[in-house]
């Protein structure tokens, strides 16, 4: 049987799925957390899926501790840099060094940190079209 649940876990929460797969979402726009989940659901439609994300879009200093908690049960961790603060920003960036799977939603234009990205070899993307081929990479889906 399989369970294709989706569950969103948010600050303080710790809760950690017995299956499936798992995403954080660094990043405090509500926006686009959901069109992430969107996305993951319609590709991968026969998981578990969890998601945890800073649903309340409270900038709150003390979140990184929570981040840090979850980051090493998860399949994949995103981080959108346009709405992350940039002390998330530089944990998303301490997780690539625990070789973490980080992967980076970059606006078109940044050119110097996807240059940054590229020298350290961390993956990044700026469309949805562009994620679902690293999903596809990564899961092989």
């Amino acid at each position: 049987m399989n369970d294709s649940n989706v569950y969103v876990v948010s600050p303080p929460t710790l809760y950690m799925p017995g299956g499936g797969l798992a995403f954080c979402l660094i990043g405090n726009d509500k926006s686009w957390q959901e069109s992430i989940t969107e996305l993951f659901e319609k590709s991968i439609p026969s998981n578990q899926l969890t998601f945890y994300a800073n649903e309340s879009g409270n900038i709150d200093p003390n979140i990184w501790i929570w981040y840090w908690h979850i980051a090493n049960n998860c399949s994949m961790i995103l981080c959108d840099l346009a709405h992350s603060t940039e002390h998330e920003v530089r944990l998303a960036l301490a997780m690539c060094k625990e070789e973490l799977p980080v992967v980076f939603h970059i606006k078109p234009g940044n050119e110097d940190f996807v240059a940054l990205l590229n020298a350290i070899e961390i993956p990044w993307f700026e469309d949805n079209e562009h994620l679902l081929e690293l999903l596809e990479s990564a899961f092989g889906r």
